[in-house]
């Protein structure tokens, strides 16, 4: 998941923009590196701004797919809460409300109203919220083992049969695949979503590196009492 806050972030640069705007007005300003020359903190910026669009963005895919997956499993109108139901209706229809087979679908549908989900942050930042998120995706995945029990069971009754489409044997077994795909999308983005908090991260910490050593130089250049300095050797990155 994303890692500390964006407002943290939005901060540092916003900081970093204050102090290309003091160095591009020091007189005779001429780092030994042109990194942290006005130019290329510039340029620094505008990474800065870039790998900032690009974890918005990551955790808005991220976001979205959480989303889906829990439609899929709750909120739609075909929704798996309510396809359970009329699965336990066609076989119980079919079989007889004490058949065996009857049995053995109404005991994974048992199992699976016991998980209790919860919708969970679509930003988790804290750790709670990293917790909840991280037992939430167990749980859509120890649903879908649940349904794909299901849809063996069935697929395995021979003449079982329906006139409710969505619980034919090939249509069960799509849906399998389509919840299998929600899981694995969020986890994907998930991953997206890191890698690109990530990169922000090996970023920030160039533009620290770039900072401390524009301070020692207008330290040594300008002086230690010089207004120059006084303007910047406060400044947190």
């Amino acid at each position: 998941m994303g890692t500390n806050s964006d407002s943290s972030f939005r901060a540092r640069l916003a900081r970093a923009e204050d102090l290309v705007t003091y160095i591009s007005g020091f007189q005779n300003y001429s780092p030994p590196r042109p990194e942290e020359n006005v130019e290329g903190m510039k340029a620094m910026i505008r990474t800065l701004f870039d790998v900032n669009a690009l974890v918005t963005a990551r955790q808005k895919d991220y976001s979205t797919a959480v989303d889906a997956r829990f439609n899929a499993f709750w909120q739609e109108e075909n929704s798996v809460q309510k396809l359970i139901v009329q699965i336990r209706a066609a076989v119980e229809a079919q079989f007889g409300k004490k058949s065996t087979e009857a049995s053995v679908v109404n005991r994974i549908i048992k199992r699976m109203r016991e998980i209790k989900i919860t919708k969970t942050s679509t930003n988790p930042e804290t750790p709670a919220q990293k917790v909840a998120a991280s037992r939430s995706d167990r749980k859509f995945g120890t649903m879908t083992h649940y349904f794909n029990d299901i849809v063996t069971t069935i697929e395995n009754i021979a003449d079982y049969d329906s006139t409710n489409e969505r619980v034919k044997k090939q249509a069960l077994k799509d849906t399998a695949v389509k919840l299998s795909y929600f899981n694995s999308e969020v986890a994907r983005k998930d991953q997206e979503w890191n890698a690109a908090g990530d990169q922000r991260l090996l970023h920030y910490a160039e533009l620290k590196v770039r900072a401390d050593r524009i301070k020692a130089y207008v330290k040594g250049f300008y002086g230690m009492k010089s207004q120059e300095y006084e303007l910047i050797k406060g400044m947190k990155f």
